[in-house]
């Protein structure tokens, strides 16, 4: 065997056992997808502007629920152009943001929530926000997270945002999916920390398959075509 085609071969093997398996799953996970103008938009579960892919959700005896979808440069966004304040204008309390996905019955298994979050830099204080993947197009349905669904943002110790650097900080909710159909990723301010319109400012969100641990056939394989190789090489070396 030549040493081009065991190598090829390898590389190939490699890339079949070990490669990171991807899922887009969530749609405009970084609320580029529509345009604001001015400084932001309001969003309510009635308004007439709406979020591609994301809805707000009223909960309890919240019932002015609102995010406001924010324009840079009003304060830098993590990715692209727009971010999100968990607190819209004109509610004290925190809203549900929510987004209802297929998993199909190729694409169960473990799974990582991404984001990135910091503060509304209009009254900067700590801030924290929930995050959850429940089964179901709800936002009340069984979570199937396997890691803390709480999140804060300490101010200094994670940064001092200003609205020209807002010092993003990374969040991960490690969920496993067992069984096909929809589920519903939500995020909420906490109203602990957030009031008079500013909350937990939200960003950057996606959700991809975990590494595929490589099983034992796929590392005597490796092997295997790594004899072949080394083969390879000293057959060529004698010629």
């Amino acid at each position: 065997m030549s040493n081009r085609l065991s190598a090829a071969l390898f590389i190939a093997a490699l890339a079949i056992v070990s490669v990171e398996a991807r899922a887009a799953l969530i749609v405009n996970g970084d609320f580029d997808a529509n345009a604001v103008t001015g400084n932001f938009a309001t969003v309510t579960p009635s308004s007439v502007f709406q979020m591609t892919g994301w809805r707000v959700v009223t909960a309890g005896g919240n019932t002015s629920a609102s995010i406001d979808l924010v324009k840079a440069p009003y304060w830098q966004a993590h990715s692209g152009t727009n971010s999100v304040d968990l607190f819209g204008s004109g509610t004290q309390q925190p809203s549900f943001l929510a987004q209802t996905f297929s998993v199909g019955a190729g694409q169960l298994g473990s799974y990582r929530l991404s984001f990135f979050h910091s503060v509304n830099t209009d009254g900067p204080r700590d801030q924290g926000l929930f995050a959850d993947i429940v089964a179901g197009t709800g936002i009340g349905g069984n979570s199937v997270a396997t890691s803390s669904t709480t999140f804060f943002y300490d101010i200094p110790a994670d940064g001092n945002p200003t609205k020209q650097s807002m010092a993003w900080k990374q969040g991960f909710l490690d969920v496993t999916f067992a069984a096909a159909g929809d589920y519903t990723l939500w995020f909420q301010g906490d109203a602990r920390f957030g009031n008079r319109n500013q909350g937990a400012a939200l960003d950057s969100v996606t959700l991809d398959a975990a590494v595929v641990p490589l099983p034992a056939a796929g590392w005597l394989m490796l092997a295997g075509l790594g004899i072949v190789f080394g083969l390879g090489r000293r057959r060529s070396a004698k010629d």
